[in-house]
């Protein structure tokens, strides 16, 4: 009974096929129970369309609120949320722009939103990331040369790393500061991580970009070749918190 309820509600939302759940609802009540259910999807679209605005107000801006919705509209249908914790909801719109760039030219003549939406999607995804740990030196000098050499880093749960094919960072405070958004081609390496509670963005060089997405893959013996030429030392990573532990093979 429960499946078929989850199956007859998702038809109504998304499908607008209230074939199966009218006939669940009791006919007596005061209202249709094709009113109700057009009510119930109204403010279940509408929920999950406030949502995507939250997450992706660059874009919105840049895009025009009408055309915004029409995207947010299909990514809704294609992508339905299946948690009523709408914070995390919208994790896939870039697929939904990929997919839809395909079939809409205009979509097209904006190359630079890929990175525009997977840029917002980070500044969420951090914001909601809690991370209480640190790196801890103690353990860390219990260990043997060997076990330290063999061992891999971990980066902190809130930072994250992004390749960008545009300037997004100064698109990014153009619009926070109510400027004039400039498009520029540029090829651009960003840090994203939570400092003291707020959400930060960092411009990075391709060595630094490398090196730090290197702890994710490689031991620290590996890294060596990595911390030629960059602007931080593994101590400075573990200082500023980006890494925050680390796991060894007894």
């Amino acid at each position: 009974m429960l499946k078929q309820l989850q199956l007859a509600f998702d038809a109504v939302i998304y499908h607008q096929d209230n074939t199966l759940l009218t006939a669940l609802i009791d006919d007596k009540l005061n209202i249709k129970p094709s009113t109700a259910l057009k009510i119930y999807r109204n403010n279940t679209m509408g929920a999950l369309l406030c949502a995507l605005f939250d997450v992706y107000p660059i874009c919105s801006h840049l895009l025009g609120k009408n055309y915004f919705k029409q995207l947010a509209i299909q990514h809704i249908n294609k992508t339905p949320s299946n948690t009523n914790n709408l914070d995390n909801y919208g994790e896939n719109f870039s697929t939904t722009i990929f997919d839809l760039s395909k079939k809409h030219k205009e979509l097209l003549a904006l190359p630079y939103l890929q990175n525009l939406v997977d840029f917002e999607w980070l500044l969420n995804k951090c914001y909601y990331v809690s991370n209480s740990k640190t790196f801890n030196v103690t353990d860390f000098s219990r260990l043997t040369d060997i076990q330290q050499a063999t061992c891999q880093l971990e980066l902190a749960e809130d930072v994250f790393l992004l390749d960008c094919q545009y300037d997004i960072y100064s698109i990014w405070q153009a619009f926070k500061k109510s400027e004039e958004i400039k498009i520029k081609k540029q090829q651009q390496y960003l840090i994203i991580y939570k400092e003291e509670f707020n959400t930060t963005v960092v411009v990075i060089s391709n060595n630094d970009y490398n090196l730090i997405l290197a702890t994710k893959e490689h031991t620290l013996t590996e890294l060596i070749p990595f911390l030629q030429n960059t602007n931080f030392t593994l101590n400075d990573l573990i200082c500023k918190r980006w890494i925050t532990g680390f796991t060894h093979v007894n």
